[in-house]
């Protein structure tokens, strides 16, 4: 029996391998592939890992709901940082 993905990121990871070239996400700025996401996320979340984000922190986010948003929230839980959402 094959193990389930269990968080979102490794759901994420998981369709990228298989389907890389279909698009994932898509707002008024485009489209972007599974992989092209998963990419961006691991950028993201490197950027903020190397500004010091690390488990346990919380991140203030303002941000309409966008690519970017999706990017951003998933590379806070990929440190396991715990995002907070302002509108």
């Amino acid at each position: 029996m094959t193990a389930r993905p269990t968080t979102f990121t490794s759901s994420l990871r998981v369709t990228a391998l298989n389907h890389p070239e279909r698009i994932a996400i898509q707002d008024e700025l485009g489209a972007m592939t599974y992989a092209g996401l998963v990419d961006a996320i691991d950028a993201r979340s490197a950027a903020l890992g190397a500004a010091g984000v690390q488990r346990g922190h919380r991140i203030a986010l303002v941000s309409d709901n966008s690519t970017q948003y999706l990017i951003t929230a998933a590379a806070v839980w990929e440190l396991g940082a715990t995002l907070v959402t302002i509108y």
